[in-house]
């Protein structure tokens, strides 16, 4: 690609403008496409007679029979345009709409479209150093910066990029098991179980997992995977609807469980994951953890799937989540807010020698010997794409931090608006959680003359009217029995006046039910 060209294009990007947040009308980002993957691939066409790319190695003739430039003559171009024009005809939801206001993920920009576009191409799998050194050494890149916001040092943590994030929570899980049961690779759960007695002169009858009552469904299944089954796990209560942990309750579940001969392997809390706005107090509950049982602490995990990428505003980490160094391990979703594709996940831990509890070998794959310079060893997958590790060192490299910190900003001031907006129709709306910090806000349509029945039967008529039309995308959940409505904002591109026209909108749905 022409340098100047590249300079020209990337001097446009005005992070002020929200250009770069992905626009499929972008000139820019259609350029920026074509011309670095016709770079990519012109490089394969001049090199694709050799198994490795910089080698000396050639051999010759290897892709004659299937040029890149042309599709085997069975192919019938018709059914691509047909299969493409049924998934445009039903895609949804427009992550890239200003008019979303849901969660779950977010629009990628055009950095990340970029990434994935050049990753794919090469088709590249990070199983270890020897395979693709540079994308290796990046993945070292992204997760150094994104591991200083947690406060860990980082000299003595481990991480890893993985493919999804219920592995990443999988492999907190088994960490904490294998932890104070190493053995459960040579032996049954109750085996294992048998020997820590009588190595520990302890009389355990039986191991649970502790985790919020309201923690995301997959800790459950989780649980599962490492033999801890559902009648052998013991969920934290919380004190009312706003999900503040019950520290009190926990700690005499933690009690009741040393009286009953139950060993416990592991806590796991959440700090503002997609399903609750809340922050749990991490520093009351490490206290318990640390203090159980006296000569051995409890593996402390925290599932902060959404709410990671809000530490990179120094303000609001110093404010919200100055405790999250207690944890033991920390997972995260790229998914969420670092604009790549799903499902980018990753792990964090806070001790490396914690790796070793899951350490595998594969002499075919790479020497013992250099086993600390790569993460495959130490993870569930040892196959993992290059996509996701790309598309986070080029938003890190674009955007970091005055980008993402923007986005954070604008984000919670959207937030902030549409609250603003609705505690001035407080006739028609209630706020359910107006302590919220962060980017989500849960109302109701709330009209004083109608029973609590028949206002969830209203909003759930509004709700159905909206997801009919799609003219506005808003999930829908339930707070302490109440129907209510839960917008998250993840896209930069919502401003103030989108948030006007939606309230409009639910005026007139109201109008239109509020008789019914």
């Amino acid at each position: 690609m022409n340098t100047n060209n590249e300079h020209e294009i990337l001097s446009k990007t005005n992070l002020d403008d929200s250009s770069f947040i992905n626009d499929s009308n972008s000139e820019e980002v259609i350029k920026l496409l074509s011309e670095t993957s016709k770079k990519v691939i012109e490089c394969l066409m001049i090199k694709r007679n050799q198994a490795i790319i910089n080698s000396e190695i050639w051999v010759d003739n290897l892709w004659l029979d299937f040029p890149l430039e042309s599709f085997p003559e069975n192919w019938s171009i018709e059914e691509l345009d047909k299969s493409l024009d049924l998934i445009l005809s039903n895609i949804l939801p427009n992550y890239s709409s200003p008019n979303y206001f849901w969660h779950m993920l977010t629009s990628l920009n055009s950095w990340s479209l970029l990434a994935s576009n050049l990753a794919n191409i090469f088709n590249q799998n990070i199983i270890a150093q020897e395979v693709w050194p540079t994308f290796t050494q990046i993945e070292n890149v992204v997760i150094w910066y994104i591991s200083e916001l947690i406060w860990y040092d980082k000299l003595k943590s481990w991480w890893t990029i993985t493919s999804w994030w219920t592995n990443a929570n999988h492999t907190a899980l088994l960490v904490a098991r294998n932890k104070i049961l190493p053995w459960v690779s040579e032996n049954w759960l109750t085996d294992s179980l048998e020997k820590y007695n009588l190595l520990n002169g302890t009389n355990y009858k039986k191991v649970v997992m502790l985790y919020w009552a309201d923690s995301h469904y997959s800790i459950e299944k989780l649980c599962w995977y490492i033999w801890i089954w559902t009648k052998n796990s013991k969920t934290i209560p919380y004190k009312d609807w706003k999900s503040e942990l019950d520290i009190e309750k926990m700690e005499q579940i933690i009690q009741d469980c040393e009286k009953n001969n139950i060993l416990v392997l592991g806590v796991v809390i959440t700090a503002w994951t997609t399903e609750k706005w809340h922050i749990h107090n991490i520093n009351e509950v490490s206290s318990l953890t640390k203090k159980w049982q006296n000569w051995r602490s409890i593996h402390l995990h925290i599932d902060a799937a959404h709410g990671w990428w809000f530490l990179v505003d120094p303000v609001i980490k110093d404010e919200l989540f100055n405790w999250i160094s207690e944890a033991d391990s920390v997972t995260i979703d790229g998914h969420k807010m670092f604009f790549t594709n799903y499902s980018c996940g990753w792990i964090i831990f806070k001790d490396k020698n914690d790796m070793e509890y899951i350490k595998h070998s594969a002499d075919y794959v790479i020497p013992e010997l250099t086993n600390h310079d790569n993460h495959w060893a130490y993870t569930l997958e040892w196959s993992r794409g290059a996509s996701w590790v790309y598309q986070l060192y080029i938003n890190i490299k674009t955007m970091w931090r005055e980008g993402f910190i923007k986005s954070i900003r604008r984000l919670i001031d959207n937030k902030k608006y549409l609250e603003s907006r609705l505690n001035k129709f407080k006739d028609h709306f209630e706020i359910l959680n107006s302590w919220s910090d962060l980017n989500v806000l849960c109302f109701r349509i709330n009209l004083e003359w109608k029973s609590n029945d028949e206002l969830n039967l209203l909003n759930d008529s509004v709700k159905n009217e909206l997801f009919k039309n799609w003219k506005y995308y808003v999930s829908s959940t339930t707070i302490n029995w109440f129907k209510a409505f839960r917008s998250v904002f993840m896209n930069p591109l919502n401003i103030e006046e989108n948030i006007d026209e939606f309230i409009s909108y639910l005026f007139s749905l109201i109008e239109k039910y509020k008789l019914t």
